[in-house]
């Protein structure tokens, strides 16, 4: 099955960074809003939005694409076969978000292992983004898990 690149899942990210700015700002607006006479604190919110963040890009694991994967006809499969299954997908998404879950941790807590822990992985988790530009268009985390990034045609080709 043809693996999509480098750039056409990059425009997969910035179409879901922009939904998510979408998503957050609207939420941020409700938040102060609702809130405003309320003594919250930004801790609380900072969780709504990490909160926000894990749900979804969990859809990864739940319908194996994003929105913006979706949008430019991708979807997640295992490396070999069409299907992925449920523990290469999570495996996958684990892998991708262990930086953020460490920073919502120190959000949470404000342990301050949590965010060293959390940047030296989002160091390595970019630098893994960059192996899909390679000749096996595969990230670090697909690597991982042994899944592709592949063209939702050639799938549904390749279960048929």
């Amino acid at each position: 099955m043809p693996r999509v690149g480098f750039w056409l899942r990059l425009a997969a990210a910035l179409i879901d960074v922009v939904f998510l700015l979408v998503i957050e700002v609207a939420l941020g607006l409700a938040w102060m809003f609702v809130f405003m006479t309320r003594d919250l604190s930004t801790r609380s919110f900072s969780i709504v939005l990490v909160l926000v963040f894990i749900a979804y890009t969990s859809l990864e694991f739940f319908i194996a694409a994003t929105p913006g994967k979706l949008i430019l006809g991708q979807r997640i499969a295992a490396r070999d076969s069409p299907g992925a299954g449920r523990w290469r997908l999570f495996l996958r998404w684990a892998t991708k978000q262990m930086p953020l879950l460490c920073q919502g941790l120190f959000v949470i807590t404000g342990g301050t292992v949590f965010y060293y822990l959390g940047g030296l992985e989002w160091v390595v988790v970019l630098i893994g983004f960059l192996f899909v530009a390679n000749d096996e268009k595969l990230a670090w985390h697909d690597q991982w898990a042994g899944t592709a990034v592949v063209r939702r045609r050639a799938l549904a080709g390749a279960t048929a």
